[in-house]
């Protein structure tokens, strides 16, 4: 019976270049036993994730998409404000003690 016993917490601009990548680096993370990946994401109002597109070829024909659509991260929050980055942690890490007890 698998457990949870770790929390990895990845805190960044959520610009990631290199999705594919970060893709199955996340994916080979989420196979372990007891390990729960979560990513915080400083947004701004200026140039928001919310607003991002992303682009793929299809056929030779480009195709957009909303950039979050293909986030790499199953579990993500999306911080505009640094001053409620201590209540999104304690909220993070209620919600993990919570899944933990139900495992």
């Amino acid at each position: 019976e698998a457990q949870l016993q770790q929390l990895v917490l990845v805190v960044a601009d959520g610009r990631i270049h290199e999705k594919d990548e970060v893709r199955r680096l996340v994916r080979t993370l989420a196979e372990r036993d007891g390990l729960l990946l979560a990513f915080i994401a400083l947004d701004n109002a200026e140039s928001s994730l919310l607003d991002m597109r992303s682009i793929s070829f299809e056929g030779g024909k480009p195709v957009f998409s909303q950039y979050l659509d293909s986030f790499p991260f199953p579990y993500y929050v999306l911080l505009r404000d640094m001053d409620r980055l201590p209540l999104t942690l304690s909220d993070l890490l209620r919600q993990w003690f919570e899944l933990a007890a139900d495992m």
